[in-house]
């Protein structure tokens, strides 16, 4: 008898051994498994960091354009609009010199200070040029 007992007790012995065995491989790949997941964690957050700065660059970027285009047209605008004020202050310069000019040279002189008026609130003033 004390031999089936000792078969028992090795066969108890093997299948403990075996199962060790088997939870450390399980725990192995579980181990695996979590570090892999860390590396593709930290990837994705690599990735969404570097989306973000993208994002941010871009909106840099368009302000930028936004602003150099709003400049461009103020620009444009002003050299054609000095043009038709050159011609008003031409126009009233050479009205007659008498005391009753009369509501058309009135309404010239209001056209004109208003347009003087309005390119002064957006930073452009006049000044005298030689030519």
């Amino acid at each position: 008898m004390s031999k089936k007992i000792n078969k028992k007790t090795t066969a108890k012995k093997k299948s403990t051994s075996s199962r060790k065995i088997s939870d450390k491989k399980v725990i192995e790949d579980l181990k695996l498994q979590i570090e892999q997941e860390k590396e593709n964690t930290e990837k994705q957050l690599d990735r969404y960091k570097r989306l973000l700065a993208e994002f941010d660059n871009f909106k840099r970027r368009t302000d930028k354009e936004k602003m150099e285009i709003s400049t461009l047209t103020i620009k444009q605008f002003a050299n054609e609009i000095i043009t038709v004020i050159d011609d008003f202050e031409r126009t009233l310069n050479s009205l007659p010199e008498v005391e009753d000019e009369g509501i058309y040279s009135d309404g010239i002189k209001l056209i004109f200070e208003k347009m003087n008026k309005i390119l002064m609130d957006k930073g452009i003033e006049s000044f005298d040029s030689i030519g």
